[in-house]
């Protein structure tokens, strides 16, 4: 087990929180050096100050990218990791895919030698069971594209991820690290044809064919990490995600006790996603094998810079009080007499932030007067020329206080809920559904069959599959080409991945899109700009709240 063990154990588990691209989205560097220490103990003086409003039941780490991200990396470990419990690396994988590179051994050698330079846990390059449909252009959200599982990719994905950890191994082994590397596994529900009933655990399978593969005789492997949670837009389906795929999984005596000591959630730190395992920890429905529990995500870091606002712990229980609260925080101007949103988020920063020893506002409109939220339609670049240094270093500074604010309403609420002081209830207020799920997690489970029966309750309450999938090559193509675009007399066919009475819905849902990307452009002076700078991440939030009213 890695140390220290920074944390206050929840029945034996201890929560970690990665933080995906920190130093990027913190705006830590500088091309002045005396400006880019001050900025980099302004953060670890911040990060001081939440854990001071914290009870210590969630650590905190951070992650970087090996392959694209490698300057972050040095940076964190010629700072202390910014005072962080450890540094993750992902493998950076699909980014070298994105570009068309080819992952040969040269290319893993380098990014293996940067994880182990300037990381304390390695995620590896993993191979995924399925393969792309292209969503039709007519209802499909910003080209996504649909993955559909194959039982039959199982086995030859494993075997390649054991492939890519032994090479990872013979490096670790030649550098003589003490990096450890946490291996991937992949898994899906299958779809209703295909479904095998309570034992059919596609995850428990994905592992046992990897770890036959591993030699782990120098001790390099440590843990075990879970993917493919993450690709639907409906809350309710990534909730039953989690509790048809974690737990039993966990539970499984396939699996060697070594691999369950740390267990990390791969971008999972949706607070709607994560609060299940906090109650199947609370409960001790997670398998006592298991010490630690991490979960990375860039959502929380990068939460303010795309508009994303969270509730604080005064605004669930004082919902009435609190009436100008808005999950969307957009860029009109704090002195606009309708945007009493964007007032009331930088009073909420002001009132738990102003006792910060080095806060340097005098009041929220000072705050606001230093952010997107000030009326400029100018870029920040342009305003810090035009207004001068001591502008420029309160602007960076209302990034950092923005973004910590946020780290610490989503670790505080999570905090909340282990204490029994928020409920289920107040937390999913906006949804009867995951209320229901929720209750029946805390009030109705005892063992894993009782999970199992609990997702197979409120499975048949979803209109979607949990995940789409098949068992062979052949069925997948034949899937494909049904949904594969076609034309007659101009028109496009609605995708077969939509039932037909979704359809209308979901070329509705394609005009909405449209049209508050409009709205955007037009009240977010400022968003063209954004979307030049993170057009994926944008698009992809927004995808997400709209596609939510499909399922």
């Amino acid at each position: 087990m890695l140390e220290p063990n920074a944390s206050i154990p929840v029945n034996g588990v201890m929560f970690d929180y990665a933080s995906g691209s920190l130093t990027g989205f913190v705006r830590l560097k500088h091309k002045d050096a005396k400006i880019a220490k001050d900025n980099y103990e302004d953060f670890v003086g911040l990060l001081d100050y939440v854990k001071s409003m914290l009870k210590g039941y969630v650590s905190f780490s951070t992650l970087f990218n090996a392959f694209q991200e490698e300057s972050d990396g040095k940076f964190l470990t010629e700072n202390n990791k910014l005072n962080h419990l450890f540094t993750y690396s992902d493998s950076g994988g699909l980014q070298a895919a994105r570009r068309n590179l080819t992952i040969d051994d040269a290319l893993k050698e380098r990014i293996y030698t940067v994880q182990h330079n300037y990381s304390d846990i390695a995620m590896t390059f993993d191979e995924m069971p399925f393969k792309a449909i292209e969503a039709n252009a007519g209802t499909s959200i910003m080209g996504y594209s649909t993955r559909c599982y194959i039982r039959d990719l199982i086995q030859p994905a494993a075997e390649k991820s054991a492939e890519h950890i032994r090479k990872q191994i013979e490096v670790f082994d030649k550098l003589e690290s003490a990096t450890k590397i946490v291996p991937i596994i992949h898994g899906f529900r299958p779809s209703k044809p295909y479904f095998r009933g309570e034992s059919d655990n596609t995850y428990v399978e994905y592992a046992k064919y990897m770890f036959d593969k591993i030699d782990n005789s120098s001790k390099h492997i440590h843990g075990l990490s879970i993917a493919s949670l993450t690709t639907h837009a409906d809350n309710r389906v990534g909730i039953l995600k989690v509790l048809d795929y974690i737990p039993r999984t966990l539970a499984s005596r396939e699996i060697p006790d070594e691999n369950l000591e740390h267990v990390h959630l791969l971008g999972l730190a949706s607070p709607q996603r994560i609060l299940p395992i906090m109650a199947l920890v609370k409960h001790k429905l997670i398998d006592p094998r298991v010490k630690r529990i991490s979960f990375d995500s860039t959502a929380i870091t990068k939460a303010s810079l795309v508009g994303r606002v969270f509730r604080n712990y005064d605004e669930y229980k004082n919902p009435d009080k609190n009436k100008d609260y808005s999950p969307e925080l957009t860029l009109q101007s704090y002195k606009n007499p309708k945007a009493k949103n964007v007032r009331h988020y930088y009073q909420q920063i002001h009132k738990y932030f102003h006792k910060y020893e080095n806060y340097p506002f005098t009041s929220w409109e000072d705050l606001a007067e230093h952010s997107p939220n000030n009326g400029d339609k100018s870029p920040a670049s342009t305003q810090f020329k035009e207004k001068g240094i001591e502008f420029e270093l309160k602007y960076l500074a209302q990034i950092r206080i923005c973004i910590m604010y946020l780290t610490w309403v989503y670790v505080d609420t999570l905090e909340k809920y282990i204490e029994g002081k928020l409920t289920s209830n107040e937390l999913a207020h906006y949804s009867t559904d995951i209320i229901s799920m929720y209750n029946d997690i805390e009030h109705n489970a005892t063992d894993m069959h009782d999970i199992f029966e609990i997702v197979e309750k409120h499975y048949h309450k979803v209109k979607a599959e949990i995940d789409m999938s098949v068992d062979h090559v052949e069925q997948f193509e034949e899937e494909y080409r049904k949904a594969t675009i076609t034309e007659t007399n101009g028109h496009e066919e609605a995708n077969v991945l939509f039932c037909d009475a979704g359809r209308e819905k979901a070329i509705e849902t394609v005009k909405n899109l449209k049209d508050h990307q409009y709205e955007m452009t037009r009240g977010r002076h400022n968003y063209k700009r954004t979307m030049r700078k993170a057009h994926n991440d944008i698009s992809n939030i927004i995808a997400k709240d709209l596609t939510d009213t499909l399922f």
